[in-house]
């Protein structure tokens, strides 16, 4: 199991979300771009990362999440949505 996004990391990741959606494939550049940021992050430094971490299928799992709980779609989305996930959304959306 990978670990936990961080707050800021979901930041960007929601603000990636209203960009672009979640309808976007992994290999999309603006998720491509976000998880090169996001591996350049200095946060979440406890361990040695695996080359998977914050990988655009990652992000794009998030992405997921988020769809999971935007009332304006009615795409179910990943059920796996952190209580993280869930603070960000109320705060931002």
């Amino acid at each position: 199991m990978g670990r936990s996004w961080e707050r800021d990391e979901l930041i960007l990741g929601l603000d990636l979300y209203f960009r672009v959606g979640a309808r976007v494939p992994s290999d999309d550049p603006a998720v491509v771009e976000i998880s090169h940021l996001l591996r350049g992050l200095p946060l979440n430094q406890g361990n040695p990362r695996s080359q998977t971490f914050r990988s655009p299928d990652s992000v794009h799992l998030k992405l997921q999440n988020f769809l999971s709980m935007d009332p304006a779609h009615h795409a179910k989305g990943m059920a796996h949505a952190s209580e993280a996930d869930r603070e960000v959304w109320r705060e931002f959306s």
